[in-house]
């Protein structure tokens, strides 16, 4: 769900049964040539998280993706359980299905 006005991205993740929704509000001056995106989370699960989504185009058939982010809190909001191996298992999997995802769109472009 995305809101035009606010420039806010509803964002919802699941994993081993458990859920995680949050408000992301990205960077209203993207520009493709930069390959960046900033975004922080405004509101629910993870408030005050915030990072930068980077595209580095690698030669004409190849593409690399990288997550930086920084969160700095007393309590985590999510099972400890995550932590321990959890995100990382969540964040690789939702990396091959961004992959498939744009490789399928890759696909069924017009020449």
């Amino acid at each position: 769900q995305w809101d035009e006005a606010k420039k806010e991205l509803f964002f919802h993740t699941k994993a081993l049964g458990y859920h995680a929704r949050m408000w992301l509000r990205l960077n209203s001056e993207f520009k493709s040539e930069s390959g960046k995106v900033m975004f922080s989370v405004v509101r629910d699960v993870f408030k005050g998280l915030s990072g930068e989504l980077k595209l580095r185009e690698l030669s004409s058939r190849n593409s690399e993706v990288t997550l930086e982010a920084n969160y700095f809190y007393n309590e985590v909001p999510i099972p400890q359980v995550f932590l321990d191996f959890g995100l990382e298992m969540v964040l690789q999997k939702m990396a091959a299905r961004m992959r498939g995802y744009i490789e399928e769109k890759y696909k069924k472009r017009k020449p």
